[in-house]
């Protein structure tokens, strides 16, 4: 009996333990539950808040006045509307003043005239001059530009640089020569109009499937490169928002004004009121401005169609009569390319220097579907042009600066 005894207590203990183990594991999973629940519950309120703050910091517009050389433009960026615009100022107007060299004002002077004449309040500004602004356009990379009208400008090393009306694949250094102000041109419509055209050209490239990637390496080059009152970092909140933008997203206008004696005056009220529909939060997205733009873009779209049509129409450049001209002032370059051409088995009948300096290589064809084979292994970066070849040769190759490879 006693033995029976025992064995009843030991086998009430060992019950006892087992009911106090499982007891346990059940209350671990139920506190782990119950923790897991509280921890996703709290990031999803931290996550919240964040985002909340974040809004919070997002200007409905955030304006930036933005200085390349002679030409200011406001930037300004609608995210309530998700539309992007640059408007431009004419150097020429009389917001601004320059001494004997050129140079404009105070970039902050610049700043406060332009909020107290247009009543517009900046909340940042970029100004970049020369190097700036060419190494910022070369960090990214070059781009396509239908040019409306020819100009010439002096390159870093005083060298006149003359650039066609027509497509051209822009570097930092023609796109600083086109919108700096520095430029020759006939008049400033023909200046604004060249202006505009540089400023579709960069933005096609940029809007054209950004990415926050992408986007985020623009403005760090930006801010590594030009003059501002804020960082990269103070921005970075905007950098989501501008990764959504495309280009049918982006307006590229200028003030209204008349000609007077003394320069551009621009028409006060008229600049306000367009600030004022750039800034509202509340009108519909269309606007004649936007519509023009998407014309723009859906023209270049057709520009750029035609073209992969055209260089399908090739003719062969082997066995035609092949003219070199130096147009880079780099010596010899001529005389390599003869020899490089002549190797793969062209005809080069004539090798000279130029008169003009060309950035970029120009290939001056008799007939149209010339010269696309020699864009193309060759001068990747070259234009070409249908025209008179001289002395009755089928192809002139007009080395500029982008032809230095060999």
């Amino acid at each position: 009996m006693k033995k029976k005894s025992k064995k009843k207590q030991i086998a009430r203990v060992i019950a006892a333990i087992l009911i106090i183990v499982l007891a346990g594991v059940a209350s671990y999973h139920g506190s782990k539950a119950i923790f897991t629940h509280k921890f996703r519950k709290d990031k999803e309120e931290a996550e919240r808040k964040e985002q909340e703050e974040l809004i919070n910091t997002i200007q409905k517009n955030y304006v930036t006045v933005v200085r390349v050389g002679k030409l200011t433009a406001l930037r300004i960026f609608n995210t309530e509307k998700s539309e992007l615009t640059f408007v431009l100022m004419r150097p020429d107007s009389d917001l601004f003043t320059y001494d004997e060299e050129g140079n404009g004002e105070n970039i902050k002077k610049v700043v406060n005239n332009i909020q107290n004449a247009y009543s517009v309040a900046a909340n940042s500004y970029e100004d970049f001059d020369q190097t700036a602004f060419a190494d910022f356009i070369n960090h990214n990379d070059s781009f396509e530009c239908d040019l409306p009208h020819a100009v010439s400008y002096k390159d870093t090393n005083k060298m006149t640089v003359h650039l066609d009306a027509g497509e051209h694949i822009l570097n930092g250094g023609q796109a600083w020569g086109i919108i700096s102000g520095a430029g020759e041109y006939d008049s400033q419509e023909e200046y604004m109009e060249n202006t505009k055209a540089v400023l579709e050209g960069f933005v096609s490239m940029v809007f054209d499937d950004p990415t926050k990637e992408s986007i985020t390496s623009i403005a760090d080059i930006i801010f590594d490169n030009c003059k501002s009152d804020v960082t990269a970092d103070k921005i970075k909140n905007y950098i989501p928002l501008y990764a959504k933008l495309t280009t049918a997203d982006v307006t590229i206008t200028e003030f209204e004004g008349k000609e007077t004696s003394n320069g551009f005056e621009v028409d006060i009220d008229k600049a306000k009121e367009l600030i004022s529909d750039i800034t509202d939060t509340t009108k519909d997205k269309a606007s004649t401005e936007k519509t023009t733009s998407k014309k723009s873009t859906t023209e270049k779209k057709k520009a750029t169609t035609e073209k992969t049509t055209e260089e399908k129409e090739t003719i062969s450049s082997e066995g035609k009569s092949i003219y070199i001209r130096n147009a880079a002032y780099i010596n010899g370059l001529a005389t390599k390319w003869k020899s490089k051409l002549t190797e793969d088995g062209y005809i080069i009948n004539s090798v000279d220097n130029f008169d003009k300096t060309y950035d970029q290589t120009i290939i001056t064809v008799s007939e149209k579907g010339m010269g696309q084979d020699l864009k193309k292994k060759y001068f990747k970066n070259a234009k070409i042009q249908v025209g008179n070849v001289e002395d009755g040769a089928d192809i002139c190759i007009y080395l500029g600066k982008d032809a230095d490879t060999l």
